[in-house]
């Protein structure tokens, strides 16, 4: 069983979230780490203004890579349409692709790595997990391609083949040194790396 913190779904952690923090802490061993809602430096064009921080869903640290992974609780029946950048649903609302997110929650944490000369050179993979999407939900839809490849998680891959799935995300990695995991661990252990507080409103498309 892996090693999840915190140990049980944040409160603020929505249904979607959920599933698959049960999926990471019960279909991967102890090989794995798992952090939940980490804070992770952000970007901004604005040199006198504080880059504003993200909050990646999930951080896996594996045998040979950390992995990031963005959650969304989405139905495949409530998208019309998406491409590489956006998604657009079917009350009109449109969202940032999951994996451009993703994306930029990777580079954040690879900011992180290079700050520690312990920690440079570990790679960073990234993913989405979508739980509620089964593949059969995508067939037929011209936005199909959007969902498509090996970092887009889909409720097939939140099961037993989950393992599998993760560990054939690119790019390749090598395996991650106990000195080093050692400073992951105190990574993510830093005041601001925790849980976010408990949500007072729902959070639409997460």
């Amino acid at each position: 069983m892996s090693q999840m913190y915190p140990p049980t779904a944040p409160p603020s952690a929505n249904a979607g979230e959920r599933v698959v923090f049960a999926a990471l802490a019960g279909l991967l061993d102890a090989q794995w780490s798992a952090w939940s809602q980490v804070a992770l430096p952000g970007r901004t064009g604005n040199p006198r203004r504080a880059p504003t921080p993200l909050r990646a869903d999930f951080v896996l640290l594996g045998p040979d890579a950390l992995t990031v992974i963005e959650v969304k609780g989405w139905r495949a029946a409530s998208v019309v349409a998406a491409d590489d950048s956006r998604v657009t649903f079917r009350n009109g609302a449109r969202a940032q692709h999951p994996l451009v997110q993703a994306y930029r929650y990777a580079a954040g944490l690879a900011v992180l790595l290079r700050a520690d000369p312990t920690t440079v050179g570990i790679v960073v993979r990234y993913a989405i997990a979508l739980p509620y999407v089964q593949p059969g939900d995508l067939r037929g839809a011209a936005w199909a391609a959007a969902f498509a490849g090996p970092r887009c998680l889909l409720a097939d891959a939140c099961g037993p083949a989950l393992p599998t799935r993760l560990a054939a995300l690119p790019p390749t990695g090598t395996p991650i040194s106990p000195t080093q995991a050692s400073a992951l661990q105190r990574l993510f252990a830093r005041p601001g790396h925790g849980p976010a507080p408990t949500a007072t409103a729902p959070r639409l498309f997460e």
